[in-house]
């Protein structure tokens, strides 16, 4: 796995970062940057491969703020709450400091599927098999109640509602990020969310739009860093 060094994180000044991602997918790549996402601040700090220090952009998406980001096909995509319209980053030609600028390719317009009746809420952007798919997470209280997916309909500009991930595919998300991957030979049942809750995994089937089982496991955080998946069967 290739790797490269960054500059202290110490030395860059933000309370919360939720994602972070590669413009490419190579980290050794000179034009490669590695982001670091303030969504509620509405801000992102970069960093380009070879230089000396972390730069902080601000992002202007009006009443919006991008929530989850992903390298998608090449091309950098981010999510953005309230409107939940996905925006894709292009990078100028011109700007030496390869800052991207984000622009509106599909607008949210899913109000009807995503009435905010329950307590919290969280969205993922997740790549299955060719797919970008917008997962939407319901909370009543502290209990995760219901997904939705959406599939990014990039000629119609629009979010195509999905209620399959096929039975050979499972899709893994802790509070704050998520993957898709192949369940073949893994024993696990397919077309299910497996996502982290109390303490523990709970399995959301998709088809009966039920949660099926709940497992303990010894974790500290709420996140999917102990899932061992070779990386060679993620996407």
């Amino acid at each position: 796995m290739e790797q490269v060094g960054l500059p202290p994180l110490e030395e860059v000044l933000f309370d919360y970062c939720g994602v972070c991602f590669l413009s490419t997918p190579n980290p050794t790549d000179p034009n490669c940057r590695a982001f670091f996402l303030n969504g509620p601040l509405n801000f992102n700090i970069s960093y380009k491969i070879g230089a000396k220090e972390f730069r902080r952009q601000e992002l202007n998406l009006g009443d919006d703020y991008l929530i989850d980001a992903i390298n998608f096909q090449g091309k950098i995509y981010g999510l953005s709450l309230p409107s939940r319209s996905l925006h894709c980053a292009d990078f100028a030609q011109n700007n030496e400091e390869n800052l991207p600028e984000f622009r509106e390719i599909i607008n949210g317009g899913l109000v009807g599927d995503l009435v905010p009746r329950l307590d919290l809420a969280h969205s993922y952007l997740i790549e299955s098999c060719g797919a970008l798919l917008f997962v939407h997470k319901f909370c009543l209280g502290s209990e995760v109640v219901d997904f939705k997916i959406f599939r990014a309909d990039f000629g119609g500009k629009r979010w195509e509602k999905i209620k399959s991930i096929g039975d050979d595919r499972a899709i893994f998300i802790d509070n704050w990020r998520g993957f898709s991957t192949s369940i073949a030979r893994s024993g696990i049942k397919g077309n299910c969310i497996y996502f982290v809750n109390h303490g523990g995994m709970s399995v959301y089937d998709l088809e009966d739009q039920t949660v099926l089982m709940s497992s303990h496991f010894d974790a500290q955080e709420s996140d999917i860093r102990w899932l061992l998946i070779s990386s060679s069967n993620v996407l």
